[in-house]
């Protein structure tokens, strides 16, 4: 039957209600499959008026279909029953009358609404319910040929429609719940309250309840959720945002990070549909025809357990392959709501009763592309960034042709594209008109600077990481750990990095492609470029770069006389004074050799020239990712000079490279990180090898040019690095949904003592490590416990006077241990024992941690011992942690290199307390400015000497006072120290000016004590320890803190002043220059604030367990 038209009909409209979208979307429908077809309501929305026509101006015929859409009883049962046309009911559900008061409209019209189901039966010819629980009331009802489609949604129209960007970028950093829906006691929205109060209890970051929907003041749903929500103080935390803009509302499920359904009753659920669009994991009550609408997408819960259902929210937003696993079952739901499905399922509807389509619809007609790759950074320039990102582009789209897009941003943000850099490249447009912002492809990229993670939203996301240094902050690793799939990384170094600073995610080593360099045109560069050899620097000249070594090297080596020239080419930049530097060597050195300082950009062709017609390229990095220039170098067959440290060294070794030795340091950069070291390069060994290289013959140097030349290659290619990508593609598809248990970790520690460092492994474990492992401690037997062991304590080794580690090893493999941490001090061990054990652990496979509290040899007449004896069981272990930068130089002497690590002590933090206040409060040092010092009472702790310089200090401020709280040691020669000092305040006439405690304080009495000092002084003698645990309690009560010059104190020295030497005069001297200027005396205090966020237990203990944690997924993987 050929029809003249096919009509829609539903009682009433409002704007962005999903019945009335419906009905629009198969208007559009039916237009495409070549019918007239307008809309007659009785309630038109003032917005839509120019959009719907009013039922009274229908003009029925037999020649035409009417689709009669029921979503509520009206008053128009004759005027349908009269029509002639061909009448198909499309049933959206009714809410049922109980939800609603007796007395209301809205309860009348159900009612109405269910007995007119009853009368459309033998009306209609045909019937379509938008959901299978609709479907299942109409069959009990004996309605004829029934169909499913739920025409009410365009999943590929909503993906595409503008939407509110602010929304997105302004809770990007923000865990967002939502949920859309009408405010009402069906919607549930008290329940919802309900799991989110658990959540605030559970999620450490920023965190909100978004609830979207229409509702009323004066209603009395809304006020009681109100209530509830302010009897929780949640009010600060929920934004109930009313009805919004299509384009505020794709906004929110852009933001959103979980979408949370607790309704009782839906006859569909748009929204659910609309959170699988924007790959919003959906976590629901299985409910009415809730399970219906998802399919098998999301998660359905058949009990309303709030604490459970938060600690599920709450694992699908640390699990990123439980999140994954939902999103694709969420994704592969939606293709049954593709337009060519709902499409071809009206169609058959229309066929059934006997119509006649004029226009067909095929499936390419509704096929849209989807992206599988979309990588985001600059991309146009030559930027290195830039390169990088359109390299990969160019391989992974030769690798997955069409399904490539390259996406224009940078870290602060997105930006417009140079469209001439652009169409210089060939191919590079094509990739970028691909992308689009919110591409939701499978696979998102990111390389950019700073690195923006927290709002990408691939299916997997990956970020294309390199860094410098050896510390990242802890908001740089938070945020890699929550919203990345894994990283991929230009070096070995840099996977280092990131899993010392306890990125956990998985980190592949994809490398750099360069032959990029080789299609480069070569241009002449036309300046003067030097005499006969010719050596090259390209850098930023950042000091990172070590240029000044590289001057000072080149300078102590050749002479005007040389047959030899230093090309320098850089670019003007805040960092680079290398102008400065060069004229302050020719200021000072009357022969010196040539230089010649490039500082502007020239075309990359002429970079090339550069390369082709100098003869060696000297790279003496203080540290780097990877190392762009070498490899360059290495392609043009020049010799390379470098650091033998860094992201360089996966392909400059002593077989493709002359390396430079080095020292580490603490990293002086622009970025001002603490505990951050980089190394610095041996000026001398620079200088011979640059001699090396200048008289060399050619076949000398020609093995290492070869072979690193074919080193570059066979692994630095972009089609390699692509390959790399998709292995780790393969990693992360493979990951399971999440451990059944917790990692097994055995803790080897002095424990329950008075021992400090007993107490560190007290702080380190009551942290992160106690929350997420099964934590066993295996302690000393010689230890005087102060309290009796918890069940989880097992005795098991004695000191290093026995050499029998049996006991251990036995509970070790008793426990099944997944990773073990081993406190070390030389005292607990004998050496050859303890690396036996570390040879047997790594031959078990057990990842292995050890921290050092002490590296130096000892050279005692009755102990001698140094770590050098067991270098082997070192080299096995996964990881060895010291305290300080000359820890990490002494075991590099000892060639340990791979798997050492800086890892800083932690301190508590408290907060300010004005000392004059806290005296008041006391009732102590009334007036008074008072010295202190603090830790266990031994000789070489500067206690008697502290005591004589305060006699000094005392004569010229007479209203000082002295506070020792100086704990006894269980050691007879402390006990000889207390009578000592005793004996020498009383013979100084200082008895009334200094108060001595030698009891074992608690932590907290003696913060508190500590809090009653004007400073703080360790005027330490000596000592063979890393780092000092006294000195973070100085630290801790925010107080000035005064340290000897020593070792100890190397890794506090941003925030400690110095005393100018350690004996009475010159510890007196320190202490009243201080005092005597105060600009001085004060100019630490930020940096102290600083310092201590950065080092509180809990971050100390966050950064342990990411690194353990990464270091065990990473022996599993390989």
């Amino acid at each position: 039957m050929k029809l003249i038209g096919i009509h829609q009909f539903h009682s009433g409209s409002a704007y962005g209600d999903a019945v009335t979208n419906g009905l629009f979307l198969t208007q559009k429908f039916l237009r495409e499959l070549g019918f007239r077809s307008e809309i007659y309501v009785e309630h038109i929305a003032k917005e839509l008026n120019n959009k719907l026509n009013h039922y009274s101006t229908y003009v029925g015929s037999p020649n035409q279909c009417l689709l009669i859409h029921h979503s509520l009883g009206h008053d128009l049962t004759d005027w349908i029953l009269s029509l002639p046309d061909i009448k198909i009911l499309v049933y959206h559900n009714i809410t049922p009358a109980s939800f609603f008061p007796e007395n209301s409209e809205i309860h009348k019209y159900s009612l109405i609404g269910r007995e007119q189901l009853k009368i459309f039966k033998n009306a209609v010819s045909a019937s379509i319910a938008d959901s299978l629980y609709n479907a299942q009331e109409l069959i009990s009802l004996n309605y004829p040929n029934i169909s499913t489609i739920p025409l009410l949604i365009d999943v590929e129209n909503i993906r595409n429609k503008p939407y509110n960007h602010h929304i997105v970028n302004n809770n990007s950093e923000i865990f967002t719940v939502i949920f859309v829906g009408r405010v009402c006691q069906n919607k549930c929205q008290h329940d919802i309250v309900e799991i989110f109060k658990y959540l605030v209890e559970t999620i450490e970051q920023p965190i909100q309840l978004v609830l979207i929907g229409s509702y009323s003041l004066d209603d009395h749903y809304y006020q009681s959720l109100q209530e509830i929500i302010a009897r929780y103080r949640l009010t600060d935390f929920v934004k109930m945002v009313g009805k919004v803009s299509d384009e505020e509302l794709y906004g929110w499920y852009r933001a959103a990070d979980v979408f949370i359904c607790m309704s009782e009753h839906e006859g569909f659920g748009v929204p659910l549909v609309e959170s699988m669009v924007f790959d919003v994991p959906v976590v629901a009550y299985k409910s009415t025809n809730v399970p219906y609408t998802l399919g098998q997408g999301g998660i359905l819960f058949n009990e309303k357990r709030f604490s459970e259902i938060a600690a599920l929210v709450n694992l699908i937003k640390k699990d990123r392959p439980l999140r994954r696993r939902i999103l694709k079952s969420q994704r592969s739901r939606l293709k049954d709501f593709s337009r060519y499905c709902l499409i071809s399922d009206l169609e058959k509807v229309l066929i059934d009763v006997g119509v006649e389509i004029p226009r067909r619809v095929t499936l390419n007609e509704n096929k849209t592309e989807e992206l599988q790759f979309q990588i985001e950074g600059p991309f146009e320039t030559n930027y290195s960034l830039a390169i990088v990102n359109r390299e990969l582009g160019f391989a992974l789209d030769e690798k997955f042709p069409g399904q490539v897009g390259l996406f224009p941003t940078e870290g602060p943000g997105d930006y417009t594209p140079d469209t001439t850099a652009i169409n210089q490249v060939e191919g590079l447009n094509l990739l970028w008109k691909r992308s689009k912002k919110g591409s939701r492809a499978d696979v998102v990229i990111r390389n950019l600077y700073p690195p923006r993670v927290v709002d990408m939203d691939g299916l997997i996301n990956l970020l294309y990481f390199a860094w410098e240094e050896s510390n990242l902050s802890k908001e740089w690793v938070d945020s890699f750990n929550q919203c990345l799939d894994g990283l991929t990384v230009l070096s070995s170094f840099v996977k280092k990095v990131l899993i010392d600073a306890g990125v956990y995610v998985p980190i592949q080593i994809a490398g750099c492609g360069i032959e990029q360099v080789l299609r480069q045109k070569p241009q002449t560069y036309h300046g003067y470029i030097g005499k006969s050899f010719r050596f090259l620097h390209i850098s930023s000249c950042f000091p990172r770069k070590g240029v000044d070594v590289l001057l000072e090297a080149y300078v102590k080596v050749f002479t005007s006389d040389d047959d030899v020239s230093l090309l320098i080419k850089t670019f003007p930049n805040p960092h680079n004074d290398i102008q400065q530097q060069i004229d302050n060597l020719k200021a000072n050195y009357k022969n010196i050799p040539e230089i010649i300082l490039i500082n502007e950009d020239i075309s990359v062709g002429c970079i090339v020239d550069l390369y082709r017609r100098c003869h060696a390229l000297v790279a003496p990095s203080r540290g780097e990712g990877f190392g762009l220039p070498m490899a360059e170098a290495m392609l043009f067959d020049i010799p390379v000079i470098t650091t033998g440290f860094g992201g360089q060294t996966d392909f400059c070794s002593d077989e493709t490279a002359w390396l430079i030795d080095f020292q580490f340091t603490i990293a002086k950069t622009h970025l001002s990180k603490f505990n951050s070291v980089w190394v610095e390069p041996d000026v001398r060994h620079l200088a011979k090898l640059m001699r090396e290289i200048y008289q060399a013959p050619k076949d000398q140097i020609q093995s290492k040019v070869v072979a690193a030349k074919a080193l570059i290659q066979d692994k630095f290619t972009w089609n390699a690095c692509a390959a790399r990508i998709e292995n780790m593609l393969e990693t992360i598809e493979s990951q399971k949904l999440f451990i059944g248990r917790k990692i097994k970790l055995g803790w080897v520690s002095t424990w329950n003592s008075k021992c400090g460092i007993a107490a560190y492994s007290s702080y380190l474990i009551n942290g992160s490590i106690s929350e997420e492992f099964d934590v066993k401690i295996l302690a000393s037997r010689q230890d005087l416990p102060e309290s009796t062991d918890g069940d989880n304590v097992i005795r098991c080794w004695d000191d290093f006077s026995n050499p029998n580690l049996s006991d251990l090893e036995s509970c070790i493999e008793a426990e099944n241990l997944d990773a073990v941490v081993i406190q070390f001090n030389f005292g607990f061990f004998e050496l050859t024992a303890f690396g036996n054990l570390l040879v047997k652990l790594s031959e078990r496979g057990i990842t292995t941690i050890v921290m050092f509290h002490s590296t130096k040899d000892v050279n005692k007449h009755d102990f001698k011992a140094s770590l050098a004896t067991i270098h082997y069981g070192l080299s096995l272990a996964d990881r060895l942690l010291v305290h300080s930068v000359a820890d990490l130089n002494r075991l590099k002497d000892f060639h340990l290199l791979r798997n050492t690590a800086l890892f800083p002590h932690g301190v508590q933090c408290r907060q300010f307390i004005d000392s004059i206040l806290l005296k008041k409060k006391l009732n102590i040092f009334l007036n008074k400015k008072v010295i202190a010092t603090y830790g266990f009472l031994l000789p070489n702790k500067g206690v008697e000497e502290l005591i004589e310089a305060f006699s000094i200090i005392k004569s010229s401020y007479p209203e000082m006072s002295l506070l020792l709280v100086n704990a006894l040691y269980p050691n007879p020669v402390s006990h000889e120290l207390k009578v000592k000092c005793e004996r020498l305040i009383s013979s100084l006439g200082l008895t009334n000016s200094v108060v001595m405690i030698n009891e074992y304080l608690e932590d907290e009495e003696s913060l508190c004590l500590l809090e009653c000092a004007d400073m703080i002084v360790f005027p330490y003698q000596n000592s063979n320890e890393s780092s000092s645990a006294a000195v973070r309690f100085g630290i801790a009560s925010n107080r000035l803190v005064l340290c000897s010059k020593l070792e100890i104190f190397e890794d506090v020295k941003e925030t400690v002043h110095f005393l100018p030497g350690t004996d009475p005069n010159s510890i007196a001297r320190g202490i009243v220059n201080l005092f005597n200027t105060p600009e001085i005396f004060n100019s630490k205090r930020e940096i102290q604030q600083q310092w201590l966020k950065e080092h509180s237990w809990q971050r100390i203990s966050d950064k342990l367990a990411g690194m353990i944690k990464a270091l065990i997924k990473d022996s599993l993987n390989k």
